[in-house]
């Protein structure tokens, strides 16, 4: 199979973006680095969701644990804030070390400690 040099470069194009849009660490790409062993739900993950989710007009149910566990196990968490970061939403914004603390919670089982 003979390939054009107007073939190869949109190839070669689509193959650079895949291979950059996939350098990631666990979901979170960014360079900041985070202890996921100091990662609490009481400590660090409860304070994050109210200050940046539970809002009025937002995610209010989210400001307890079950409903926040629920989400979690269910994968709308990580697929809403880790991976795809479409929330939050609006004025409010989550650095990369935050996203990367609510993915270290979710991958040890979002637990209730």
């Amino acid at each position: 199979m003979q390939f054009t040099r107007r073939a190869i470069i949109p190839m070669m194009m689509t193959v650079g973006v895949i291979f950059i849009s996939s350098c990631s660490k666990n979901g979170v790409a960014c360079s900041d680095q985070v202890d996921c062993s100091t990662i609490t739900y009481t400590a660090t993950i409860k304070p994050l969701v109210e200050q940046k989710c539970a809002l009025s007009g937002c995610h209010t149910s989210y400001s307890n644990y079950s409903s926040l566990k629920n989400i979690a196990d269910n994968g709308s968490l990580y697929n809403q804030v880790v991976s795809s970061t479409k929330m939050p939403d609006g004025n409010v914004s989550m650095s990369c070390s935050e996203r990367a603390q609510i993915e270290c919670w979710i991958n040890s089982g979002a637990p209730n400690n």
